[in-house]
């Protein structure tokens, strides 16, 4: 069976709309994120990472909870002129959620996610990777591309995706730290030797190309 583009836009958009509603559903009015600083439940982190001109980076969004989750929702704000993602993927040791949805926007990333709609299952406590965002660095050498948590992503006519953490209905006093990209252009070592010498090791080596990234 052929789906037209307005079939599928119509479905994307009863999708989107269906998931603001649960998250409107579940949330206080009020969000307690906020950046780093003071006491919370959860502290949730935008990587920072080293990478090349012109090379692929990978940048993980990892949330700490000292509280089992039922659901969570964010943006990650980004300058698409100086890193490109191109593709958003859900953390490997995730459970298994009812919902999930990732999108790269012009703007940036989004991601909103619930594990049971019943709440009979949680996202436990502990450090988990939730979101790994991979692209490629536009940005020259030198440049630092931030990535920062942001609740202005949207796709009319769906409302933006806020940032939320929730346990059952009530949302958790998190804190947001930032990363980002600093852009570096060196080469890989190679050719390495060592040669002894009285006052200690002498090391020499050659750089013949570009680092495809840095860790």
């Amino acid at each position: 069976m052929t789906t037209s583009c307005i079939d599928r836009r119509s479905t994307r958009i009863i999708r989107d709309s269906v998931f603001a509603l649960i998250i409107i559903g579940i949330a206080i009015a009020l969000p307690s994120s906020a950046r780093a600083g003071g006491v919370s439940d959860a502290v949730a982190t935008i990587e920072s990472v080293v990478a090349a001109p012109g090379s692929t980076a990978t940048v993980d969004v990892t949330l700490d909870t000292s509280i089992a989750l039922a659901g969570w929702s964010f943006g990650v704000c980004l300058d698409d002129a100086l890193f490109s993602p191109t593709a958003v993927t859900l953390g490997g040791a995730l459970p298994s959620l009812a919902f999930s949805d990732s999108q790269i926007h012009a703007a940036g990333v989004t991601q909103a996610a619930i594990v049971d709609f019943a709440l009979a299952q949680t996202l436990p406590v502990g450090l988990h990777t939730l979101l790994s965002i991979e692209g490629t660095v536009l940005a020259s050498d030198g440049a630092f591309v931030p990535l920062v948590f942001c609740d202005t992503i949207s796709t009319p006519p769906s409302p933006p995706v806020t940032i939320e953490f929730l346990a059952g209905a009530t949302a958790v006093s998190t804190n947001l730290i930032d990363g980002g990209i600093t852009v570096v252009d060196c080469a890989p070592v190679a050719d390495l030797t060592a040669e002894s010498l009285a006052t200690g090791i002498a090391l020499s080596w050659t750089n013949p190309g570009n680092y495809d990234s840095l860790v």
